[in-house]
């Protein structure tokens, strides 16, 4: 390609806020294939998009903030402010070079926000993350087990977080140094579904079929109306789900959550997404608008 047409190509590119380069997993910068772009605009045909001035999620990988992309492809440069998880304040230049705002710096490891000079109101997250895991000192050994598989012949016909506090005492008090479970993240186990602790519902909650009726913060006394799950070798999943649901209804009663639901609005949101789905069916892109925008409301659960 010509330089001329390339630079017409970068300017197109950035208007539409497709990036031409990357770092690749060695640190170095890559150009993407003049046809690829050109593809890539294509087939944006410029749908009247909102250009952004720079990328809004980085990874500074060991706490080196080296590049962000941005929409732009002459040189110049900006001021910028980091404001730390800590909340301390970082300041300096950054030098814009092509379709990278580049840094060169090193910020302490944790999620923090940077804004550059001259955008408006537009920031990044940066996530600085370490590169390794934490290893810790010495040889250690552990166990580990998925929570449904922890069963006792009382049970609900999985196991629960009081389990895996009991196996956690277990294996403290035999030397282990570490317990290892699948994600406790909520998933669908309505038939069809796939229950799969890696395909979750969501990332911010909880799963409730976990949950522990008899154990605070509920009531000790519901162990007596608790239901058994016999000996059965496999999990029903939407039993024990319902069982869990219908113990913690029956023990809350009409307990009042409103200061609760006051600090954790997103709960609320959840709550709804949920009931609504369990009306409608669990694809949200079928739903209706306004609910398939997540705009679902109180009303709209009670409707049915």
């Amino acid at each position: 390609m010509v330089p001329g047409a390339r630079s017409d190509l970068l300017d197109r590119a950035g208007r539409a806020g497709v990036l031409c380069e990357y770092v690749d997993v060695d640190g170095k910068t890559v150009a993407a294939q003049p046809d690829s772009v050109e593809a890539v605009l294509d087939a944006l045909d410029n749908h009247d998009l909102e250009p952004l001035t720079i990328q809004p999620v980085v990874v500074a990988w060991g706490g080196s903030l080296t590049a962000i992309g941005r929409n732009g492809a002459r040189n110049n440069s900006a001021r910028f402010t980091i404001e730390t998880e800590a909340g301390e304040t970082i300041e300096g230049e950054a030098i814009g070079s092509g379709t990278w705002w580049r840094f060169g710096i090193e910020i302490p490891l944790g999620y923090h926000r940077l804004r550059l000079a001259g955008t408006t109101g537009e920031s990044t997250l940066v996530i600085a993350a370490p590169r390794k895991a934490h290893q810790p000192a010495g040889k250690q050994w552990g166990v580990f087990a998925p929570v449904y598989a922890l069963r006792r012949d009382d049970d609900r016909g999985i196991g629960d977080l009081s389990h895996l506090r009991e196996l956690i005492s277990w294996a403290g008090g035999q030397g282990a140094g570490i317990v290892g479970t699948l994600p406790l993240l909520p998933t669908f186990v309505e038939p069809g579904r796939n229950p799969s602790p890696y395909s979750p519902v969501s990332l911010l909650f909880w799963n409730e079929i976990y949950l522990d009726p008899t154990s605070a913060p509920f009531s000790p006394d519901a162990a007596a109306d608790q239901p058994t799950g016999g000996p059965s070798r496999t999990v029903d999943y939407q039993l024990a789900q319902h069982q869990t649901r219908a113990l913690v209804d029956r023990i809350l009663g009409d307990r009042r959550i409103d200061a609760w639901a006051a600090l954790h609005p997103h709960a609320i949101d959840y709550s709804r997404f949920r009931a609504y789905g369990e009306q409608h069916g669990q694809q949200w892109r079928t739903w209706a608008v306004p609910a398939c925008g997540g705009a679902v409301t109180n009303e709209m659960v009670d409707a049915g």
